[in-house]
């Protein structure tokens, strides 16, 4: 039956797709993003990890990019972390625009062939960002990137991973830098330490790639952030730490085990798990407080790699009562506290990427999980889905249930062509201020327009409840109301990475996308700009309301 009725949906979809899908192309080949940030000259296709936050206190989200294989100095693979500071977008007197930013230099402007141009004036009153010099040759500073405030005081600090996985092998370096608000220009990170405005945290062993994911939340509602590190190549199965958020003095910089308390250790409860590959953050349990989930999208304890997530509730710090975890190690082998989200699909990967957010607009925040190895056998493998499971009120209490079966979700987002890897990376934004909130998904192995593995990305925008998507499965190419992106060239996998925040200033949350290849025009970053009268394709108010 639900074959059926998904078949009558697409047969539908075709049918009427001009008057009622409201589907807008953003074909980065015709250069149709808003904005697109270049480094041709000096690391072409070393740029990858992304990430948003508004780390110099002016209003606007910052867009950090890391790129790890870059060289810093004359020191090759150390990697460099650069971040384009947000603009004020506009027409009229006060407002600027630009439709691209070029990190390169020109010879004549520094004698570093490895600065950039963050270091200038930006033509607005103001250097353009900050770029920040890996400290270890072959460190691959930069290998994740995140921003949360940390210490409280309202802006955006920075932490970066440098898992250094070149010989010679060390274990991996996670460093946190204050933001604040004269940060600029080229910032040194032996400089900061002395400042008491930077730490590091060193891994367990060798080669353990420690901090290959990052997060923040303020998971204990303490008003700080916490930095939770994802270690999922551990041994172990992958480790999680969590690190709550204190101020940056008095200055420390040690061996993971030995962070000064409080810290809470999560292992995985088997080898070659992934704990720690995917982290989101937001209230699903209703009182107020962030609830984590964590992806160990290789657990295998009902089918082969097919995966599961953990979610922990959030609570007001208590500690000595397990609130919101227990300090010490937590064992996901024996744990009783988490809610577990399983699949039993063998190579389905559930848990590869994780978002929370209110899709359906009933005041319930919602959770998607991304199962990039999903098939339906008819294909080969690696199509990819999105499970969308949406909240009642009780559905994610531990008082509940313990565990809830990924196939209970009311709405399955599915890609129908093989190896595009659909739901490797999500997140939710608020895109045009309508009902819902709005989501982003991508498949970054993707081939558009023969484009081969140039990457896709859709931006699904949220509705009203009585208007939600809540057929069993859907083809994602035929969802109405969605923004679909294109990457520019072939090897480009754009959506490898993704962020949101809002870098204009307007209210309004924006998404930038990077890749992991080699774009031959220099472009490392692709920005599309949500917008409160973002129409698609100028679909009129009346139809807008059957939606809303």
């Amino acid at each position: 039956m639900k074959i059926q009725t998904f078949f009558i949906y697409l047969i539908f979809s075709c049918l009427f797709a001009q008057t009622l899908s409201g589907y807008e192309v953003k074909d980065f080949y015709r250069q149709d993003e808003d904005y697109s940030i270049t480094d041709n000259l000096r690391n072409p296709g070393m740029i990858g990890p992304v990430a948003m936050g508004d780390v110099n206190g002016d209003g606007y989200d910052d867009v950090i990019l890391g790129a790890p294989r870059a060289t810093a100095g004359s020191n090759a693979d150390a990697g460099i972390v650069y971040i384009r500071f947000g603009l004020k977008f506009g027409s009229g007197s006060g407002y600027i625009h630009e439709s691209s930013y070029d990190l390169t230099t020109t010879g004549s402007q520094f004698s570093d062939p490895t600065m950039s141009s963050v270091n200038l004036p930006d033509g607005h009153g103001r250097l353009g960002g900050i770029q920040i010099n890996g400290d270890v040759p072959a460190g691959r500073f930069g290998s994740a990137v995140a921003g949360g405030d940390f210490d409280g005081d309202g802006i955006k600090d920075i932490a970066i991973c440098a898992f250094q996985n070149l010989i010679p092998v060390g274990p991996g370096r996670v460093y946190v830098l204050k933001g604040r608000t004269d940060i600029g220009g080229l910032v040194s990170i032996s400089d900061e330490m002395a400042n008491m405005r930077c730490f590091c945290i060193t891994g367990r062993v060798n080669g353990d790639r420690f901090g290959e994911s990052l997060f923040f939340t303020d998971i204990d509602h303490d008003g700080r952030d916490d930095l939770i590190i994802g270690t999922p190549g551990s041994e172990s199965g992958g480790v999680v730490d969590i690190f709550y958020g204190r101020p940056f003095s008095p200055f420390f910089t040690q061996g993971v085990d030995s962070l000064p308390q409080p810290h809470t250790k999560i292992v995985a409860e088997g080898d070659g798990d992934a704990l720690g590959s995917a982290f989101a953050a937001g209230d699903l349990t209703g009182d107020g407080i962030a609830d984590l989930c964590i992806g160990a999208p290789f657990q295998s304890g009902y089918a082969r790699n097919a995966g599961k997530a953990y979610l922990f509730a959030g609570a007001s710090r208590d500690f000595p009562n397990g609130k919101p975890l227990p300090l010490g190690t937590v064992d996901l082998a024996v744990v009783t506290t988490a809610v577990e989200i399983l699949s039993r699909t063998e190579n389905e990967q559930a848990g590869s990427a994780l978002a929370i957010g209110d899709f359906n607009g009933d005041g319930l925040n919602d959770l998607v999980i991304g199962a990039p190895g999903w098939r339906d056998y008819s294909q080969a493998a690696n199509q990819g889905a999105a499970y969308i499971l949406y909240n009642d009120g009780m559905r994610f209490l531990r008082t509940s249930r313990q565990s809830i079966e990924i196939t209970e979700a009311e709405t399955r987002l599915i890609s129908s062509m093989s190896e595009e890897r659909l739901g490797s990376q999500l997140a939710f934004l608020n895109f045009n201020q309508r009902a819902g909130d709005d989501l982003v998904l991508s498949a970054p192995p993707a081939t558009p327009e023969g484009r081969f593995l140039a990457g896709k990305a859709w931006i699904i925008l949220g509705r009203r409840p009585s208007n939600a998507l809540k057929q069993y499965m859907y083809n994602i190419d035929w969802i109405d109301l969605t923004i679909y992106a294109m990457g520019e060239e072939g090897g480009d996998y754009m959506g490898t990475s993704l962020a949101v925040g809002d870098f204009n200033g307007d209210g309004i949350s924006d998404v930038f996308f990077t890749g992991s290849g080699a774009n031959s025009a220099g472009r490392s970053a692709w920005g599309i700009f949500g917008s409160s009268s973002y129409y698609i394709n100028h679909i009129p108010d009346e139809l807008w309301n059957r939606f809303e």
